[in-house]
């Protein structure tokens, strides 16, 4: 091999390389990025379990997996992005009108402390789910608080709708 072809042939080398490891570069993290979006999707078994276990997750603060619940399918990367970072499940300031009862920490699905109610069927496979909240108001007065919130049911569960 000519001195001359070898320097460009080796030349042509070393930028294939270099354009090789930029795409290297760009894509990997991109999808590194994706993947870490698009977590493995959670289900729950029933509207029942829905509420125990969500409650449990908003009380640790459980973003991370509390948004894996959530069918994520058509939503956009703010939707994603405030679910993972807890943003759409909690409250920065107290609101003017609450109940002292009620935390008005959580806003999303439902404030701790209730539990289920019933659930119905609205559609095909859109379930609305409704959670109470009984406050004793003293002299055997009680107040039902009343919430609900919904989920969609495949063939393999229960997710929320964001």
């Amino acid at each position: 091999m000519p001195f001359y072809f070898s320097v460009v042939y080796n030349c042509r080398f070393m930028k294939m390389q270099q354009r090789i490891m930029y795409l290297g570069c760009v894509i990997v993290p991109g999808i590194f990025y994706s993947m870490n979006l698009m977590a493995q999707p959670l289900y729950f078994s029933t509207p029942q379990e829905s509420v125990e276990l969500t409650s449990k997750l908003l009380i640790e603060e459980d973003w991370e997996k509390l948004s894996n619940y959530y069918f994520l399918e058509n939503s956009d990367r703010e939707t994603i992005a405030s679910l993972k970072n807890g943003s759409y499940f909690i409250r920065d300031k107290r609101p003017e009108i609450f109940h002292p009862a009620v935390p008005w920490k959580f806003k999303n699905p439902f404030p701790t402390g209730f539990t289920y109610l019933s659930h119905f069927e609205l559609e095909k496979d859109s379930i609305k789910v409704n959670v109470s909240l009984e406050i004793d108001q003293g002299n055997d007065m009680l107040q039902q608080g009343i919430s609900s919130f919904y989920l969609l049911r495949s063939e393999n569960g229960y997710q929320f709708l964001p």
